[in-house]
């Protein structure tokens, strides 16, 4: 069994972050386009031009998160179009977030879980930890 078979089977609650979330889009049909170029954290701190993330849908996942947040992005490659059988939730200057219709799965282009002093993602993190403890409870 493949690791989209398993993605597209699975029924446990899953968070596809960067990578991850590229890889969501790719199982469900679509695939990822390289952005403006890659930058990593050390870049990033020091142009301290990171783009505001922008909520669109008031999803649980966002629960007590600024609108907009910013959020470490440490990337090359960004997904496109959001597959059909999932919703955009947030952006920036490309899709950095989306949660599956049916199912609980969510992707997060930018990295909830990086150790940074600007990072006000974290909050999404630990909201996805406690919608999926209730939901596995």
């Amino acid at each position: 069994m493949s690791i989209f078979e398993i993605i597209r089977n699975t029924d446990i609650p899953l968070l596809g972050i960067c990578a991850g979330h590229q890889i969501l889009a790719f199982t469900y049909g679509y695939s990822f386009v390289r952005s403006m170029g890659w930058q990593d954290l050390t870049a990033l701190e020091v142009q301290q031009e990171i783009q505001p993330i922008h909520i669109l849908v008031d999803d649980p996942i966002f629960k007590g998160m600024k609108n907009p947040f910013i959020a470490p992005e440490i990337h090359g490659w960004a997904v496109a179009v959001v597959p059909k059988d999932f919703e955009l939730l947030a952006k920036s200057t490309y899709i950095q977030s989306i949660k599956h219709k049916d199912k609980f799965t969510y992707g997060s282009q930018f990295h909830p879980e990086v150790e940074v002093s600007y990072n006000e993602g974290k909050k999404f993190l630990i909201n996805f930890l406690k919608i999926a403890l209730k939901k596995e409870g």
